[in-house]
């Protein structure tokens, strides 16, 4: 024998099936927060990929003119300072340039031996905060 059974599910009305209206756009309406949130973060991934760029961009001129100054003799390794302009590209083929300033300190000590300092400063302004990537060694005088 069959057994049928009748009555009606708890907080709901007997034997419903499928969704109301205001369940649906309520549904809709959470999809399109979460998605708008995650436009949301674009902005700030592209900044972030940029401050990332212009910093990699930075030390590597800095480590290039640090090595330019190991490379001189040690009477020939000197303080100077400059300025240089690099482009490139972002993601969306944008060309963009970045002016990045640059100065190099050559101290000796006063106490008589043969060894230099060096430091590599090299600044640029990423939106309106300036930022800046530093190296610094000691270079000695080989007899």
């Amino acid at each position: 024998m069959k057994e049928t059974c009748h009555g009606t599910l708890p907080g709901g009305t007997a034997g419903r099936r499928g969704l109301a209206l205001i369940e649906v756009l309520l549904g809709l309406a959470l999809v399109t927060v979460g998605i708008l949130v995650l436009f949301l973060l674009f902005p700030a991934a592209d900044q972030a990929v940029a401050l990332s760029d212009r910093t990699a961009q930075a030390t590597q001129l800095a480590r290039r003119l640090m090595e330019r100054q190991m490379a001189l003799s040690f009477d020939d390794a000197k303080s100077e300072s400059d300025s240089e302009t690099v482009e490139h590209t972002t993601r969306r083929n944008a060309r963009l340039s970045t002016q990045f300033t640059w100065q190099v300190e050559v101290t000796q000590p006063e106490s008589g031996r043969k060894l230099k300092r060096i430091v590599v400063t090299v600044s640029w302004e990423h939106g309106k905060v300036q930022r800046s990537v530093r190296c610094e060694t000691c270079k000695g005088a080989y007899w």
